[in-house]
């Protein structure tokens, strides 16, 4: 969790137990814990999960009437305030302190290229993935956002007029190229 490094108040150990301990791991809202709390095992706490957790995602009700119309299962919206609330935004673009580097894809161009290079009777195809770093751009929580918005579960994130996903869908964690510190535009 390097994000914890760019905690808002506090500091990044006492943030990254926020997290863990009082955001990400509350499956029940409060209301509801207070009510059922005595009457819930854990493994049922714990199967309760697929309607959300109050810290990180949420069910979208209009899946449960119309799922074919919907576009993901959850909204992030939990986590985006969880992010808001924690993380400094002027921290996370301070590279010279940290470097953050989010790889995403764009949902329009992501696709594998029409044309495939043929190496030895095998296609290999070209994702061009985008990697947002703070050396060469502001990042913001939308940025956070799209790195862990992983289909179907969780929708596409708008980040400047174009959509992404999790750039993990198609690349590994990107550690070459942030070693040799060629992480600005697209990859690919």
């Amino acid at each position: 969790m390097r994000l914890c490094w760019l905690a808002r108040r506090i500091t990044p150990l006492e943030t990254l137990e926020e997290l863990w301990r009082n955001r990400f791991t509350e499956l029940l809202p409060p209301p509801a814990r207070t009510l059922l709390g005595p009457l819930i095992t854990r493994e049922i706490e714990q199967s309760l999960a697929a309607f959300g957790n109050a810290g990180m995602y949420q069910l979208r009700q209009e899946y449960l009437l119309a799922p074919l119309l919907c576009t993901s299962v959850y909204n992030l919206e939990p986590l985006r305030r969880t992010l808001l609330e924690l993380i400094n935004e002027d921290k996370l673009n301070q590279p010279e302190d940290t470097r953050l580097v989010l790889g995403a894809v764009n949902v329009a161009t992501g696709e594998p290229n029409l044309e495939p290079k043929v190496r030895r009777e095998k296609a290999h195809f070209r994702i061009k993935a985008k990697y947002f770093d703070n050396r060469c751009h502001r990042l913001e929580i939308d940025h956070i956002i799209a790195s862990a918005s992983i289909p179907p579960a969780f929708p596409m994130t708008p980040i400047g007029g174009q959509n992404y996903w999790d750039g993990g869908l198609f690349l590994n964690t990107p550690l070459g190229k942030v070693c040799t510190g060629r992480c600005c535009g697209a990859i690919g």
